[in-house]
C-alpha cells in the first residue's frame, strides 16, 4: 500500500484524458452516481482530498453492490478485490486488493473495506457484497491520531462485521435465486 499507487493513476488518467482529476472525478463518479454532497478539496489529487458524506458513501457502496449482483465475475467489486498476484488462496483468507482489505470465506467475498486517517477526518466505509449491505462512518475529532479515536473505528468495524455475519446466519436458509451471466458494456 502506498498513497504514491493513487497519485500515479491520477497522473495517468490526466495524461491521457487532457482533463484535470477533478473533473474526471466529476465526470466519472460524482455526477452518474448522483453524490450530491460529495467534491474535491483544493489540494485534492489521486491520494486525498475528496470531502463526503456518510449518505454519499452508502450511495457508493450500493452502486458497487448492484454491479456486483448484476455482473458478478466481472463486476467493479471483482476487480477491487483481486488478490495479489502469487498469493495461493485458501478461501478463507484476508488480503489487500486494489485500495481494499478483503476477507474470503468459503471462496466469495465477505468483507471488503477502506479505512482513512487524515487532516483531522477519519473515514470507513466497509461493504458486504453476498448480503448487499454496507456500512460507512465518518468523523472529525480535534485528535484523529489518538488512542481513542482509533478504538472507536476498531470497534465500528467489529460491530458493523458481527451484524453481517448475524445476517449471515439469518439468511442462510434461504434459497438463493439463479443468476444468469451477462455481458456488460463499460461503465464509462
Amino acid at each position: 500500500y502506498s498513497n504514491m499507487n493513487y497519485e500515479l493513476v491520477a497522473t495517468i488518467m490526466e495524461r491521457v484524458t487532457g482533463k484535470p482529476f477533478k473533473q474526471l472525478m466529476e465526470e466519472l463518479v460524482i455526477r452518474p452516481l448522483h453524490l450530491k454532497n460529495t467534491h474535491l478539496a483544493g489540494h485534492a489529487h489521486g491520494s486525498s482530498g475528496v470531502v463526503s458524506t456518510t449518505s454519499d458513501m452508502s450511495a457508493f457502496a450500493d452502486f458497487l453492490i448492484q454491479d456486483y449482483e448484476l455482473y458478478r465475475e466481472g463486476s467493479f467489486i471483482q476487480e477491487l478485490a483481486r488478490p495479489p498476484a502469487g498469493v495461493p488462496s485458501t478461501g478463507n483468507q484476508d488480503y489487500y486488493g486494489l485500495g481494499w482489505r478483503v476477507t474470503l470465506k468459503n471462496g466469495e467475498i465477505f468483507s471488503m473495506y477502506h479505512a482513512g486517517d487524515w487532516n483531522q477526518g477519519v473515514s470507513l466505509l466497509m461493504i458486504y457484497p453476498q448480503h448487499a449491505a454496507s456500512f460507512s462512518y465518518l468523523a472529525n475529532p480535534p485528535d484523529y491520531r489518538s488512542a481513542a479515536v482509533q478504538d472507536v473505528k476498531g470497534s465500528m468495524m467489529a460491530y458493523s462485521t458481527l451484524l453481517a455475519e448475524r445476517l449471515a446466519k439469518s439468511t442462510a436458509q434461504l434459497p438463493n435465486p439463479p443468476r444468469t451471466p451477462s455481458a456488460r458494456a463499460p461503465a464509462w
